[in-house]
Protein backbone atom coordinates (compact mmCIF):
# COMPACT_ATOMS: atom_id res chain seq x y z
CA UNK A 1 0.00 0.00 0.00
CA UNK A 2 1.64 3.50 -0.96
CA UNK A 3 2.61 5.87 1.67
CA UNK A 4 1.77 9.91 0.53
CA UNK A 5 2.93 12.85 2.68
CA UNK A 6 0.11 14.86 3.72
CA UNK A 7 1.91 17.78 3.36
CA UNK A 8 2.75 18.18 -0.45
CA UNK A 9 1.50 14.83 -1.44
CA UNK A 10 4.20 13.25 -2.75
CA UNK A 11 4.30 9.66 -3.37
CA UNK A 12 6.73 7.91 -0.51
CA UNK A 13 7.41 4.44 0.52
CA UNK A 14 5.67 2.61 3.52
CA UNK A 15 8.88 2.61 5.61
CA UNK A 16 9.16 6.27 5.55
CA UNK A 17 8.94 8.73 8.51
CA UNK A 18 10.55 12.02 6.67
CA UNK A 19 8.98 13.17 3.71
CA UNK A 20 11.64 13.58 1.16
CA UNK A 21 10.32 16.39 -0.85
CA UNK A 22 9.28 18.59 1.58
CA UNK A 23 10.70 17.55 4.96
CA UNK A 24 7.71 16.80 6.99
CA UNK A 25 7.79 14.53 9.68
CA UNK A 26 5.10 11.76 9.00
CA UNK A 27 4.93 9.53 11.86
CA UNK A 28 4.67 12.38 15.11
CA UNK A 29 4.04 10.23 18.52
CA UNK A 30 0.85 11.43 19.98
CA UNK A 31 1.04 12.95 23.64
CA UNK A 32 -0.20 11.39 26.08
CA UNK A 33 -2.46 13.24 28.62
CA UNK A 34 -2.65 11.92 32.31
CA UNK A 35 -5.30 13.66 35.29
CA UNK A 36 -3.21 15.33 38.16
CA UNK A 37 -4.62 14.69 41.33
CA UNK A 38 -6.25 17.63 42.79
CA UNK A 39 -4.84 18.63 45.76
CA UNK A 40 -7.21 21.20 47.08
CA UNK A 41 -10.37 19.80 48.95
CA UNK A 42 -13.66 20.38 47.23
CA UNK A 43 -16.13 22.87 49.07
CA UNK A 44 -19.54 22.32 48.31
CA UNK A 45 -21.50 24.43 46.46
CA UNK A 46 -24.82 26.68 47.97
CA UNK A 47 -28.07 25.24 47.06
CA UNK A 48 -29.32 27.10 44.06
CA UNK A 49 -31.83 29.77 45.49
CA UNK A 50 -35.07 30.37 42.99
CA UNK A 51 -36.22 34.05 44.15
CA UNK A 52 -32.83 35.49 43.35
CA UNK A 53 -31.12 33.23 40.66
CA UNK A 54 -28.46 36.30 40.24
CA UNK A 55 -27.14 36.03 42.86
CA UNK A 56 -23.69 34.60 43.52
CA UNK A 57 -23.44 31.24 45.55
CA UNK A 58 -22.84 31.72 49.29
CA UNK A 59 -20.13 29.00 50.39
CA UNK A 60 -20.99 27.33 53.81
CA UNK A 61 -19.20 28.66 57.22
CA UNK A 62 -17.49 26.16 58.75
CA UNK A 63 -19.44 25.77 62.32
CA UNK A 64 -18.22 28.10 65.26
CA UNK A 65 -15.98 26.06 67.47
CA UNK A 66 -16.72 26.77 71.41
CA UNK A 67 -14.59 28.79 73.09
CA UNK A 68 -12.09 27.31 75.69
CA UNK A 69 -12.53 28.15 79.37
CA UNK A 70 -9.87 28.58 81.32
CA UNK A 71 -9.13 26.73 84.42
CA UNK A 72 -7.09 27.33 87.51
CA UNK A 73 -4.47 24.98 87.73
CA UNK A 74 -4.73 22.40 90.71
CA UNK A 75 -8.19 23.73 91.93
CA UNK A 76 -9.10 20.63 93.64
CA UNK A 77 -11.27 20.10 96.63
CA UNK A 78 -9.23 21.71 99.25
CA UNK A 79 -8.53 24.76 97.23
CA UNK A 80 -12.95 24.81 97.26
CA UNK A 81 -12.55 24.85 100.79
CA UNK A 82 -10.15 27.89 101.33
CA UNK A 83 -12.26 29.93 98.78
CA UNK A 84 -15.40 29.31 101.23
CA UNK A 85 -13.19 29.30 104.62
CA UNK A 86 -11.79 33.00 103.29
CA UNK A 87 -15.17 33.67 101.61
CA UNK A 88 -16.97 33.25 105.29
CA UNK A 89 -13.92 35.29 107.33
CA UNK A 90 -14.66 38.31 104.41
CA UNK A 91 -18.42 38.45 105.22
CA UNK A 92 -18.00 37.98 108.56
CA UNK A 93 -15.81 41.32 108.53
CA UNK A 94 -18.04 43.38 106.61
CA UNK A 95 -20.93 42.26 108.23
CA UNK A 96 -21.45 42.11 111.98
CA UNK A 97 -25.18 40.54 112.08
CA UNK A 98 -23.58 37.38 110.13
CA UNK A 99 -20.66 37.15 112.29
CA UNK A 100 -22.73 37.08 115.60
CA UNK A 101 -24.87 34.36 113.50
CA UNK A 102 -22.07 32.44 112.61
CA UNK A 103 -20.90 32.12 116.36
CA UNK A 104 -23.63 31.13 117.60
CA UNK A 105 -23.64 28.70 114.91
CA UNK A 106 -20.41 27.38 116.21
CA UNK A 107 -21.35 27.27 119.68
CA UNK A 108 -24.04 25.60 119.07
CA UNK A 109 -22.05 22.59 117.22
CA UNK A 110 -19.27 22.79 120.19
CA UNK A 111 -22.46 22.15 122.72
CA UNK A 112 -23.42 18.89 120.53
CA UNK A 113 -19.79 17.65 120.11
CA UNK A 114 -19.62 18.04 124.39
CA UNK A 115 -22.91 15.81 124.07
CA UNK A 116 -22.28 13.41 121.96
CA UNK A 117 -18.96 12.69 123.80
CA UNK A 118 -21.05 12.49 127.29
CA UNK A 119 -23.20 9.90 125.38
CA UNK A 120 -20.04 8.10 124.01
CA UNK A 121 -18.51 7.83 127.91
CA UNK A 122 -21.79 6.80 129.33
CA UNK A 123 -22.28 3.78 126.48
CA UNK A 124 -18.43 2.86 127.42
CA UNK A 125 -18.93 2.53 131.17
CA UNK A 126 -22.86 2.54 130.77
CA UNK A 127 -22.86 0.87 134.74
CA UNK A 128 -22.53 3.40 136.65
CA UNK A 129 -25.73 4.66 135.67
CA UNK A 130 -27.37 1.31 136.43
CA UNK A 131 -25.72 2.01 139.78
CA UNK A 132 -27.22 5.53 140.11
CA UNK A 133 -30.54 4.11 139.43
CA UNK A 134 -30.47 1.59 142.09
CA UNK A 135 -29.89 4.60 144.64
CA UNK A 136 -32.53 6.49 143.51
CA UNK A 137 -35.04 3.58 143.24
CA UNK A 138 -33.93 3.22 147.23
CA UNK A 139 -34.59 6.66 147.89
CA UNK A 140 -38.32 6.65 146.21
CA UNK A 141 -37.85 7.43 142.84
CA UNK A 142 -41.01 5.19 141.21
CA UNK A 143 -39.64 5.73 137.55
CA UNK A 144 -35.87 4.14 138.86
CA UNK A 145 -37.97 1.04 140.32
CA UNK A 146 -39.27 0.53 136.82
CA UNK A 147 -36.02 0.66 135.29
CA UNK A 148 -34.18 -1.39 137.03
CA UNK A 149 -35.55 -4.13 135.30
CA UNK A 150 -35.53 -5.20 132.21
CA UNK A 151 -39.00 -5.78 129.91
CA UNK A 152 -38.98 -8.92 130.11
CA UNK A 153 -39.08 -9.26 133.73
CA UNK A 154 -42.39 -6.75 134.16
CA UNK A 155 -44.11 -9.58 131.12
CA UNK A 156 -44.16 -12.14 133.71
CA UNK A 157 -44.37 -9.63 136.74
CA UNK A 158 -46.90 -6.68 138.00
CA UNK A 159 -45.93 -3.73 138.51
CA UNK A 160 -46.34 -1.58 141.78
CA UNK A 161 -48.90 0.49 141.97
CA UNK A 162 -47.69 3.87 141.73
CA UNK A 163 -50.09 5.54 144.27
CA UNK A 164 -49.26 2.91 146.89
CA UNK A 165 -45.61 3.31 145.94
CA UNK A 166 -45.57 7.05 146.78
CA UNK A 167 -48.06 6.72 150.06
CA UNK A 168 -45.27 3.99 151.49
CA UNK A 169 -42.25 6.77 150.79
CA UNK A 170 -44.11 9.26 151.92
CA UNK A 171 -43.51 9.29 155.50
CA UNK A 172 -40.42 8.84 154.46
CA UNK A 173 -39.71 11.35 152.74
CA UNK A 174 -38.34 14.22 155.15
CA UNK A 175 -35.79 11.38 156.17
CA UNK A 176 -34.87 10.57 152.68
CA UNK A 177 -34.32 14.35 151.54
CA UNK A 178 -31.34 14.71 154.16
CA UNK A 179 -29.69 11.79 152.81
CA UNK A 180 -27.30 12.13 149.90
CA UNK A 181 -25.59 9.09 148.18
CA UNK A 182 -22.65 8.65 145.93
CA UNK A 183 -20.84 6.15 144.92
CA UNK A 184 -16.98 5.55 143.25
CA UNK A 185 -16.19 2.36 141.14
CA UNK A 186 -12.81 1.19 142.83
CA UNK A 187 -12.36 -1.62 140.53
CA UNK A 188 -14.12 -4.03 137.87
CA UNK A 189 -13.78 -7.66 136.67
CA UNK A 190 -15.54 -8.66 133.83
CA UNK A 191 -16.99 -11.58 134.12
CA UNK A 192 -15.98 -14.43 131.81
CA UNK A 193 -16.20 -18.26 131.03
CA UNK A 194 -18.18 -20.83 133.54
CA UNK A 195 -18.91 -17.69 135.68
CA UNK A 196 -20.48 -15.95 132.81
CA UNK A 197 -22.47 -18.71 131.74
CA UNK A 198 -23.96 -20.05 135.33
CA UNK A 199 -24.56 -16.04 135.47
CA UNK A 200 -26.96 -15.91 132.23
CA UNK A 201 -28.74 -19.63 133.52
CA UNK A 202 -29.30 -17.16 136.85
CA UNK A 203 -30.80 -14.23 135.15
CA UNK A 204 -32.88 -15.91 132.62
CA UNK A 205 -34.45 -18.02 135.30
CA UNK A 206 -35.35 -15.00 138.00
CA UNK A 207 -36.02 -12.08 135.23
CA UNK A 208 -37.37 -14.00 131.91
CA UNK A 209 -34.33 -12.83 129.59
CA UNK A 210 -33.52 -14.94 126.71
CA UNK A 211 -29.72 -15.45 126.82
CA UNK A 212 -29.48 -13.83 123.78
CA UNK A 213 -29.90 -10.35 124.98
CA UNK A 214 -27.65 -10.78 127.71
CA UNK A 215 -24.21 -9.10 126.97
CA UNK A 216 -21.39 -7.94 128.85
CA UNK A 217 -21.53 -8.16 132.62
CA UNK A 218 -18.57 -7.26 135.19
CA UNK A 219 -18.12 -7.64 138.50
CA UNK A 220 -17.81 -4.05 140.47
CA UNK A 221 -16.17 -3.03 143.91
CA UNK A 222 -18.13 0.29 144.40
CA UNK A 223 -17.47 2.80 147.69
CA UNK A 224 -20.55 3.92 148.76
CA UNK A 225 -20.69 7.34 151.09
CA UNK A 226 -23.98 8.36 152.67
CA UNK A 227 -24.19 12.15 154.60
CA UNK A 228 -26.60 12.38 157.15
CA UNK A 229 -26.76 14.18 160.51
CA UNK A 230 -23.36 15.78 159.22
CA UNK A 231 -21.83 12.64 159.11
CA UNK A 232 -20.07 10.84 156.41
CA UNK A 233 -20.56 6.65 156.38
CA UNK A 234 -18.71 4.99 153.43
CA UNK A 235 -19.78 1.36 152.87
CA UNK A 236 -17.33 -0.82 150.34
CA UNK A 237 -19.53 -3.16 148.76
CA UNK A 238 -19.76 -6.01 145.41
CA UNK A 239 -21.86 -5.29 142.84
CA UNK A 240 -22.90 -7.74 139.56
CA UNK A 241 -24.17 -4.93 136.55
CA UNK A 242 -24.89 -6.54 133.77
CA UNK A 243 -25.70 -5.48 129.95
CA UNK A 244 -28.93 -6.85 128.31
CA UNK A 245 -30.80 -5.55 125.42
CA UNK A 246 -28.65 -2.91 125.40
CA UNK A 247 -29.24 -1.16 128.63
CA UNK A 248 -27.74 -2.07 132.13
CA UNK A 249 -28.64 -3.38 134.88
CA UNK A 250 -27.65 -4.16 138.92
CA UNK A 251 -28.31 -8.27 139.40
CA UNK A 252 -27.79 -8.99 142.85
Amino acid sequence: MSKFCGNCGTMLPDDANVCGNCGTVLNKPQATFEPQASTAPIEPVAPFDPNNPYAAPVQPQAPAQPPVQDKAPGEGFIDKIKKFVVGIIDRMKADKKFMTMVIAIAGGATTLLAVLIILLCTLCGGYESAIQNQIDATLGDYDAVIDSRPEAYWEDNDMPDEDEFEEVYENAESILDDVDYDFEVIDEDEITGSNYTALKSEIREDWGVSKQDIGDAYKLEVLFSRFTDGEDYFELETVTVVEIDGDWYVFD
